[in-house]
């Protein structure tokens, strides 16, 4: 008897290799996408700061702050606003630059605290008033037609009592104080100053009364992308 021996054999397939240069192209590909992304998305962010630090460097704001939020104390604030707005003005058209503004207040700061002060005794409120120069934080606020970004900016600071009530802020220079937020008109000099000091972008970016929604870009798979996105 003869036997036949048979090899067992299998079809086997193998995938076709991907040329190294290949995957090194959609690699490349990924990282071009993704960094385009996270331009897009941090640009806005990018423009409004760098918008927002030209402005700080060309106004003064002032900022009034109320010793707490009771009808009384609001009331006092709102007219120790009125007297030291109307000092201010006695002499702040002598400013032709923020630093030259900035100076003048530094040299009016013990009359202006007096001036704060007398209103309130006045009134029979022996509140503390202390008065300073500082870098505070403003929110987003409009002037008639101009809006200002949120942001820190050089002010004058008047602080009654524990200065825990709502407060009250405007542009001293160039001047935006307006006592009636319904009657708002900017003049054509404060106009023509902000025109004059500020970057062209800077200057029309005021004009905008709110922002473009923006657009939120989420990874499904590369969700550890998803945080630069935040």
């Amino acid at each position: 008897m003869i036997f036949h021996n048979k090899k067992l054999t299998r079809n086997v397939y193998l995938s076709k290799p991907v040329p190294l240069r290949r995957k090194k192209n959609k690699w490349a590909l990924m990282v071009l996408f993704i960094g385009t992304l996270l331009l897009l998305q941090l640009y806005p962010g990018l423009r409004n700061r760098r918008i927002q630090q030209d402005l700080s460097e060309h106004v003064l704001r002032l900022h009034v702050l109320a010793a707490s939020d009771n009808e009384t104390d609001q009331n006092h604030k709102l007219l120790v606003r009125d007297a030291v707005l109307s000092q201010i003005s006695t002499f702040m058209e002598e400013a032709s630059t923020k630093e030259e503004a900035m100076a003048l207040i530094k040299e009016h700061l013990p009359s202006i605290g007096e001036t704060a002060a007398e209103t309130l005794r006045a009134l029979g409120d022996e509140s503390p008033v202390s008065v300073s120069l500082s870098k505070d934080f403003f929110p987003v606020k409009t002037y008639g037609a101009l809006t200002f970004p949120a942001g820190e900016y050089d002010a004058l600071r008047v602080c009654i009592g524990e200065a825990q009530g709502h407060n009250w802020w405007c542009v001293l220079y160039p001047s935006l104080c307006f006592i009636d937020a319904s009657t708002v008109t900017v003049s054509n000099d404060a106009l023509d100053t902000l025109e004059e000091d500020l970057q062209p972008e800077t200057y029309q970016s005021l004009f905008q009364e709110e922002e473009t929604p923006k657009t939120v870009f989420r990874f499904r798979y590369l969700t550890f992308l998803n945080w630069f996105f935040e």
